[in-house]
This record gives structure tokens, C-alpha cells and sequence, in this order.
């Protein structure tokens, strides 16, 4: 189950020779040793990021990656992960599991691993009058760590090679996170939009993965936040 890697876009851009080496050559060491121990099953926690920035349609297991418009060296390194796992994967006969991962949400204490779910409700709580974001409209098919590890524990029994989405069921958008957040805490935060055309949405569907593991994402928005809100008044 191979979850390791550097994610970062800012350890990317100081020190790209290392952030790539961890990531690639590290996933190439983990198949060498699944080939030596034997290893019937190889998990691996790749990302939605491959499918680029944005899409205003609905993407699939089978939508084009377009590997010139990934926009990140993070994105660039899991696309060549998938690709080398397929590769090894097929010459070592070891089954693979590719799950792609939505925007990954819930309580956590280190702030530069936040999410915007975290951060914008963060700066309700604390009182922000105006919050500023791009658009409000931006959004993702946000899906809480909890589900992750579950389908994650689900996929250990699964005995098929495939690529899965593992993502929330719906659009999350940010106006949404902050209208919800405002009710949780009983505050009045308004957002301040600095473009609010220039919007964004990467809108995976989780389909295929609810089919094949019969699983499905518990945890909804408004009481997930209220968790998240619990765990920043043991942070402040």
C-alpha cells in the first residue's frame, strides 16, 4: 500500500531532483521489492491532478490525460508513477490498484497540509469580516480522509488491476464551504470575490470505484465541518 510521496508544489520548486527522486525512483524500489516478497497486490495513492487543471465536464477512469497540461511537477510525477506501476506491474505479474484522489478534507493541526476546507473555515472562526478568494464558485469533489481509509482498507480485497477515482459525489464550491461555515460557528463572514468569472472545477466522478468496491463516501460537508471546527479550538 504504497501512500508516500512528496505533494508539495513548494518542495517541488526548491528542490524538484529530490521531490522526483522520492517520488518515482521510491515507487520503483517499492515494485522491485513487491517482485522479490512476492507481493500479490500493489495500491497506490495517485491523484486527480493528472487530469489537469480544470474540466467542465464530468471526468472518468477513461478521460483523455493530456500529460503537456497536468500544471504541476506533483501531477507530473503520479502520472509517470501510474505508468510505471502498469509497466512493472504487468512484467512482475502483480496486481495494481491506481486510486486517484479527490481533494483530501478533515481535522489536521498542520496548517500547510490544509485544504481549502480547512482553511476557509479557520478564518470564519476566527472572525474574518472579508474573506478573499478567487471565485466562489471554484469547486471540487472534496472527500473527507475517513472515506479515503475506508475504501482504501476495502480496496485490500479487491482482486482486480484498475484505476479508480476515489472522490466525494458531488461539486463542493468555496462560496459553499464559507455559507456553511458562517451557519456552523454562527458567524457573518462575507467573501470577497477577486474574479469572480475566473472560476475552476475538476469534477470527478466516483462511479466506478462505488460499483466495483461497493463503497461509498459517509461524511457530509456541514458535519464534517463542525468536526474540523472542534479540532481548531484545540489548535488555537
Amino acid at each position: 500500500m504504497h501512500l508516500a510521496a512528496i505533494s508539495s508544489s513548494k518542495d517541488f520548486e526548491l528542490n524538484p531532483e529530490n521531490a522526483y527522486d522520492v517520488n518515482i525512483k521510491g515507487t520503483i524500489n517499492l515494485l522491485k521489492s513487491a517482485y522479490k516478497k512476492n507481493v500479490k497486490q500493489f495500491i497506490f495513492a495517485s491523484t486527480e491532478w493528472v487530469y489537469g487543471e480544470s474540466s467542465k465536464k464530468k471526468i472518468n477512469e477513461k478521460s483523455k490525460i493530456e500529460s503537456l497540461k497536468l500544471g504541476s511537477e506533483y501531477a507530473v510525477s503520479k502520472y509517470l508513477c501510474e505508468e510505471i506501476i502498469k509497466y512493472y506491474c504487468s512484467l512482475f505479474n502483480i496486481k495494481f490498484v491506481i486510486l486517484r484522489f479527490g481533494i483530501i478534507y478533515g481535522p489536521r493541526k498542520n496548517k500547510a497540509n490544509w485544504s481549502a476546507v480547512e482553511s476557509l473555515i479557520s478564518k470564519v472562526s476566527q472572525n474574518e469580516k472579508l474573506i478573499e478568494v478567487g471565485s466562489k464558485r471554484t469547486a471540487r469533489t472534496f472527500i473527507h480522509a475517513d472515506d479515503v481509509a475506508e475504501a482504501i482498507i476495502k480496496t485490500l480485497k479487491y482482486k482486480k488491476s484498475n484505476t479508480l477515482n476515489l472522490s466525494g459525489d458531488k461539486l463542493i464550491n468555496l462560496g459553499e464551504i464559507i455559507k456553511i461555515s458562517n451557519e456552523i460557528l454562527n458567524k457573518n463572514s462575507k467573501v470577497i470575490e477577486k474574479n469572480k468569472k475566473n472560476y475552476n472545477f475538476r469534477n470527478t466522478s466516483n462511479s466506478l470505484i462505488k460499483k466495483e468496491l461497493k463503497w461509498r463516501p459517509s461524511k457530509t460537508l456541514s458535519s464534517s465541518l463542525i468536526e474540523i471546527a472542534n479540532s481548531l479550538k484545540k489548535i488555537n
